[in-house]
């Protein structure tokens, strides 16, 4: 079948739509496209289909992108031109007698995402806020062709497994076999009760357009629309600003909470968007190993797929759990989902606890605060790099001085002390800082006790410096079966003779004793408390 040209687009824009104007072609997967400028400067979108294309499903294009128009005016996305009958698919004969369906599009002035390679922090929400417009004003449509058997549609993953075999290496091939089992056993019913709407299915970086300062203008192609997960549209989006990145979770958080903001998710949606995430990308792997099948010269296909692998390999040693918490956490949910209850159980029996040492907490007349923050009193009274014996010479006297029992480190507190490499953060230049606990400092050698019934869950000796050095963490239940574990830092070595995992620990027990320097951690004696 000889090639449209040109000539053949400029033909058709003149017999169907009126329209005299010059045409550059553009690269598709399947349709041919044209840009078409006019001699006054108007430009446009010339898309050519080949024989056969399904008429149905450019009908859902233009009602769905009619229905927008009346629904989500302010949105900037490519509207139908008719031709000068007045339909929205016009229908020419080429020269070999094939008729071929077209359609003319208003042309978006920008930049794609993929070239202007812009600063996701500012893009990105801006990218979230529209998706989240877009599925709202989309929310009620429907169309005949919307359900349809779809290669790109997450809720029939199960086919990529036609061509698992075309994946080379085989540990890629494994990975992406173990996205599709998930999604396909493992996750089967929680998916099926998300919600589900038309939605735009395919917002790549070579469908967003940005201006030249980087914000958003619009997005284009709407072929990929179909009814299926409505948390599918912000994970294929999130699927293609992830890559190349050095923290792939932490960069779509503010993308993510902008949609949010606009069109909150359940809970269920944000619990398995991760999992959506990695089945767009794992599709895309298997939709290029397709391509690689009718085309085993082209180089471009594997060259353009390096930064997906890359990602979903990534993703795959990711913590799931903390990557969900983050997700959690930027849609202003608790970040784990049974923290609230764990919370209420506490406050309902707070007066029912046992004490952790012999000194009385809950007279604040017997405590000092101490601050050992970046700026704190502690730390400048003290040498600005105090050795362990000259800043618990320091902690101690002033505790003494004050007339108080013991000093309070605080929660949350950001502090320079942690600087042995142990606290690096892998591939990353930050470094911890927050102190995750609270400090209870008192003479080493005090004894702790379990505020609560319990048992052990794990014990050992962190001898790293600045490590928790000899620490035993706690296993209890609320009265719903919920768990929750309380840690106990900077014990003596002793401690940890007389325990065993899964021993049995009263209310009141003895945990251990408060260690001393250097062995417990490099710290002045202290406990250090965590939930």
């Amino acid at each position: 079948m000889r090639a449209l040209s040109t000539t053949d687009a400029e033909n058709i824009l003149r017999q169907l739509y009126g329209i005299s104007a010059s045409a550059n072609r553009l690269p598709g997967e399947l349709d041919l496209n044209f840009h078409i400028r006019t001699g006054s400067g108007d430009q446009y979108l010339l898309k050519i289909y080949l024989p056969g294309r399904a008429g149905s499903v450019l009908d859902l294009q233009n009602k769905a992108l009619a229905y927008l128009e009346s629904t989500a005016p302010d949105l900037c996305i490519p509207r139908v031109v008719t031709t000068q009958s007045g339909d929205e698919t016009g229908v020419w004969v080429d020269a070999a007698g094939a008729t071929r369906s077209t359609r003319l599009l208003t042309w978006l002035s920008g930049k794609l995402w993929a070239e202007a390679k812009p600063d996701v922090a500012k893009s990105g929400p801006e990218l979230g806020a529209f998706l989240a417009k877009l599925d709202k004003a989309l929310v009620n449509f429907s169309h005949p062709t919307m359900v349809r058997d779809y290669l790109w549609d997450l809720q029939h993953i199960d086919r990529q497994l036609e061509v698992i075999e075309q994946i080379e290496p085989i540990v890629m091939r494994e990975t992406v076999a173990n996205v599709i089992s998930r999604l396909t056993n493992d996750l089967s019913p929680q998916l099926a009760d998300l919600p589900k709407q038309i939605i735009h299915n395919d917002a790549n970086d070579h469908n967003i357009v940005l201006n030249a300062n980087g914000s958003l203008v619009g997005l284009i192609d709407f072929n990929d629309m179909l009814y299926s997960y409505r948390a599918g549209e912000i994970a294929v989006a999130c699927a293609y600003v992830m890559p190349s990145h050095p923290d792939p979770v932490g960069t779509v958080l503010p993308m993510l909470a902008a949609y949010h903001s606009e069109n909150p998710l359940c809970e269920d949606e944000i619990e398995l968007l991760l999992d959506l995430i990695e089945a767009r990308i794992a599709t895309s792997i298997c939709m290029a190993a397709r391509q690689i099948v009718d085309d085993p010269e082209n180089e471009y296909l594997l060259v353009s797929q390096k930064p997906f692998r890359a990602l979903l390999k990534y993703l795959a040693t990711e913590n799931r759990e903390l990557a969900i918490y983050r997700l959690r956490d930027a849609c202003g949910l608790p970040a784990n989902s049974k923290a609230p209850k764990i919370i209420r159980w506490l406050e309902q029996n707070r007066h029912q606890f046992a004490r952790v040492c012999d000194f009385d907490l809950s007279d604040p007349t017997r405590l000092l605060t101490i601050d050992l923050s970046v700026d704190g009193s502690d730390m400048q009274d003290a040498d600005a790099s105090p050795s362990t014996a000259e800043l618990s010479e320091h902690l101690f006297k002033k505790i003494k001085d004050t007339g108080a029992d013991i000093g309070i480190g605080r929660y949350l507190e950001r502090r320079n002390l942690y600087k042995s490499d142990h606290f690096l953060i892998a591939d990353s230049p930050e470094q911890r800082d927050i102190h995750l606990g609270i400090d209870l400092f008192m003479p080493a050698g005090e004894s702790i006790y379990a505020p609560l019934n319990g048992k052990v869950e794990a014990f050992a000796n962190n001898s790293n410096r600045y490590d928790f050095g000899p620490v035993v963490i706690l296993r209890h239940d609320t009265d719903d079966g919920i768990p929750f574990w309380t840690l106990y830092g900077h014990l003596s070595e002793q401690s940890l003779d007389r325990l065993r995992v899964g021993q049995a620990i009263e209310q009141g027990d003895l945990v251990g004793w408060v260690g001393n320097y250097p062995k417990n951690g490099g710290w002045p004696p202290h406990l250090h408390f965590q939930m």
